[in-house]
C-alpha cells in the first residue's frame, strides 16, 4: 500500500520550538514500527491490560502480537508523525482502526482459535458492552470503524495529538465509505479525548457497575487506573 496522507496537517509548540505534524494512513514500510509502538506503550498503559499484567503473559502478548498485526493489515490504521529538526520523520501516535466486519472474519483463522484466558477476558467484556446496545439497532448502522486503541508516546504526550488522530478518523471514514466510529474508551484520558472529539456515550459503567452485571469482567484494582469503562461512538454526516 502506497503513503497516503488524509491532509490532516498542524503545528505545535514542543519545548519552545514549533514542529510541524501530520496524521496519515500508515504505509506498507511502517506498520512493523507502529506495531512495537503498540506492544510497548499501550500495552503497559491501558487500564486492562495493565491490571491483567498482560506485558509479563507471553503468551497473551503472542497472541495480542497476532491480532494487532491481523486488524494492521487491514490498512487503515492512522499514526501521526513529526518533522524533527534533521529533516527525519518521527511517528509519535498510533491508533489502529478497522470495519467493524473485520472482527468477525478474524475470529473464523485458525491462529485466533486458542484465546489466552486474560485476552479473553478483555473481548468477552467488549463484547457484552456490544451487546449491552447495539450501534446497528440504536442508531441504523451496520458497518462502522472501530478501533483497538489509541496510544502517544510518552515525549509528546500533553499535547493533544490524540484528539488529532480521533478527527483524522472522519476523512478515514469517507475514504472507506463509512458514516460511523464506535470504539470502547477505558481510560480517562482517553474519555477525555473522545468528548473533546465529539463523540458520545452509548454504553457507559463504572467498573464496579459492570462487575455487579457480569461478574466474570472483574479486573483487579482496576479502579487505580480507571473508573469507567465507556462505548463511545460518532455520526458523520
Amino acid at each position: 500500500m502506497e503513503k497516503q496522507n488524509i491532509n490532516l496537517s498542524f503545528n505545535k509548540e514542543v519545548k519552545g520550538e514549533i514542529r510541524k505534524f501530520w496524521v496519515q494512513i500508515l504505509s506498507e514500510d511502517q506498520k512493523k514500527e507502529a506495531l512495537e509502538i503498540f506492544r510497548r506503550y499501550f500495552v503497559r498503559d491501558e487500564p486492562l491490560c495493565r491490571c491483567l499484567e498482560m506485558i509479563e503473559d507471553k503468551e497473551s502478548m503472542e497472541y495480542f502480537t497476532r491480532f494487532l498485526w491481523y486488524a494492521i493489515n487491514q490498512n487503515c490504521t492512522l499514526a501521526c508523525f513529526v518533522e524533527l529538526e534533521d529533516g527525519q520523520n518521527e511517528m509519535v501516535a498510533v491508533n489502529i482502526c478497522y470495519r467493524n466486519t473485520t472482527v468477525k472474519e478474524m475470529v473464523q483463522r485458525a491462529e485466533f482459535q486458542e484465546v489466552p484466558e486474560g485476552i479473553n477476558k478483555i473481548l468477552e467484556t467488549l463484547m457484552y458492552l456490544n451487546k449491552l446496545k447495539d450501534i446497528s439497532q440504536e442508531m441504523n448502522v451496520t458497518e462502522y470503524l472501530t478501533s483497538i486503541g489509541l496510544v502517544v508516546i510518552p515525549e509528546y504526550r500533553g499535547y493533544n495529538l490524540g484528539l488529532q488522530v480521533l478527527a483524522s478518523r472522519k476523512m478515514l471514514c469517507e475514504k472507506l465509505g463509512l458514516k460511523a466510529s464506535l470504539t470502547t474508551f477505558t481510560s480517562p484520558a482517553s474519555q477525555r479525548l473522545a468528548e473533546k472529539g465529539g463523540f458520545k456515550d452509548i454504553v457507559s459503567l463504572t467498573y464496579d457497575e459492570l462487575e455487579k452485571m457480569r461478574p466474570a469482567s472483574k479486573f483487579p484494582d482496576i479502579n487505580k487506573y480507571s473508573k469507567r469503562i465507556r462505548n463511545m461512538y460518532i455520526l458523520y454526516e
